[in-house]
């Protein structure tokens, strides 16, 4: 057995970027948006450095403040043509 690290997927690096830019985009804080979704301030963290292994609760609890839907949250969106899904 490894001890390789868990890495961020494409989809939780999508969801970090998405999160990160709707956060600043509502000027909020990493405080005042973990407050509002009655979360930890390091779930916020977490979910914008691409944790791979969030609960879609908190998740969804934070996209709802941020005005984005489930629907929202779970589509991968690829950066560039050296990142697209195989």
């Amino acid at each position: 057995m490894t001890d390789v690290p868990d890495l961020p997927t494409p989809l939780a690096v999508s969801l970090a970027k998405r999160l990160h830019a709707r956060r600043l985009d509502c000027a909020f804080s990493v405080q005042t948006l973990a407050s509002l979704a009655r979360v930890e301030p390091a779930m916020i963290r977490a979910i914008e450095e691409g944790a791979p292994d969030l609960d879609p609760r908190v998740v969804e609890a934070v996209g709802a403040v941020l005005g984005l839907s489930p629907r929202d949250l779970s589509t991968y969106v690829p950066r560039g043509p050296e990142d697209t899904e195989h």
